[in-house]
């Protein structure tokens, strides 16, 4: 694969898998309730996690599969040497090599056990876990239902209370109108009865006068005249007085209430706009901290996976050179021991029969040192193989990561 094909070179090529909001929503979730120090290592765990109940397998299991796999082909091969080797050793030692193979076998069986327990144990532990998610989840999904419903609740208490206070003020208001008109008639027909008092005495004693002097009977009648004027004039201005008064009150009073009203309706302008802004303000610092959330978590997950892969392939490398070193080692000292064996009881022979056993010796040195230069050739080229392959997989692994 060529990474040129793997660019990107327009919008319409990337694709958002549908599930990634759900995934990031649990897992910022999760990082909330535990509030870990190391959130690198909590969220590697996590997704590893996630990763093995949807079905996948870590890197980590296949190479240990193939790592027994490796072990038993060798076993096997060594096993088969050493049979071809003991051939010509007693039937005591072929007792006892399958005597060892049942042992392998039965501890074999005994460690496939040991797995299935801990795989089941560990499908269990992971069952529970969810169910204890679920149950938070519903908790704070009731929790938040619940605030919710209070919020409301207060503010129908606060604003049937407003409603309230202002028909009782309304009602004192009315009453009070209707007292200060009630006041206002009851001095108006208290006025009237004393200027109707006032009037029938002077009469009465205009008529007693008018009897006895005629000429002052002139006199009478203008001072009277001119008393009435003065009194007239003096109700008069006594009733404008408190009319007055009277309309100044009103207005005070109305005065007051407009200022009352204004001064709610401004209370209610500010906590309105107030609200607005501040949710308009949250709304944007949640989608800002999403958006910076969901890039730095991309861009570590990214940055992690790279790096697991180079030390993963690096290890195994190393694993795979130490593994062929120390076999090369082993094969190399049971074979000189074999030989040394081989050719102490092959000089016990040589002195027993006399030119025949020159001529053995020889042939098995020359099969020996054929059988090592194979052994060399063999591990060269498989070195080389895995060369190969390490290099082509990191090509491949970057030509699917998308390029920005």
């Amino acid at each position: 694969m060529d990474a040129n094909k793997m660019r990107i070179f327009s919008v319409e090529q990337v694709q958002v898998p549908p599930q990634l909001p759900e995934i990031l929503r649990n897992y910022s979730k999760e990082v909330i309730m535990h509030n870990p120090h190391d959130i690198v290592s909590f969220s590697r765990k996590y997704f590893e996690k996630m990763f093995v109940e949807h079905g996948g397998e870590l890197k980590k299991d296949k190479k240990d599969k193939k790592d027994k796999k490796d072990k038993k082909d060798k076993k096997d091969k060594k096993k088969k040497k050493s049979s071809s080797r003991s051939s010509s050793s007693s039937s005591s030692s072929s007792s006892s090599s399958s005597d060892s193979d049942k042992k392998k076998d039965k501890k074999e069986k005994k460690e496939k056990k040991e797995k299935k327990e801990k795989k089941e144990k560990k499908e269990k532990k992971e069952k529970k876990e969810k169910k204890e998610k679920k149950d938070d989840k519903d908790d704070d999904e009731k929790k938040d239902k619940k605030d919710k419903k209070e919020k409301k609740d207060d503010k129908d208490d606060d604003e049937k209370k407003d409603k309230k206070d202002k028909k009782d003020k309304k009602e004192d208001k009315d009453k009070k109108k209707k007292d200060d008109d009630k006041e206002e008639s009851k001095e108006e027909h208290e006025k009237e009865d004393k200027g109707d008092k006032k009037d029938k005495k002077e009469k009465k004693e205009k008529k007693d006068k008018k009897e006895d002097d005629g000429d002052d009977d002139k006199k009478e009648k203008k001072e009277k005249k001119d008393k009435k004027k003065k009194d007239d004039e003096e109700e008069d201005g006594d009733e404008k007085k408190d009319k007055k008064e009277k309309k100044d009150k009103k207005k005070k009073d109305e005065g007051e209430d407009d200022d009352e009203k204004k001064d709610k309706k401004d209370k209610k302008e500010k906590k309105s706009k107030d609200d607005d802004d501040d949710e308009k303000k949250d709304k944007k610092d949640k989608k800002e901290k999403k958006a910076k959330d969901d890039d730095d978590d991309e861009k570590k997950e990214k940055k992690d996976k790279k790096e697991k892969k180079a030390k993963d392939e690096d290890d195994d490398e190393k694993k795979e050179k130490k593994d062929k070193k120390e076999k090369k080692a082993k094969d190399d000292d049971d074979d000189e021991k074999k030989d040394k064996k081989d050719k102490k009881e092959k000089k016990d022979k040589k002195k027993k029969e006399d030119g025949d056993d020159e001529d053995d010796e020889k042939k098995e040195k020359k099969e020996k040192k054929d059988k090592k230069k194979k052994k060399d050739d063999d591990e060269d080229e498989g070195e080389k193989n895995s060369d190969k392959k390490a290099s082509e997989k990191s090509h491949k692994e970057e030509a699917k990561e998308p390029h920005h």
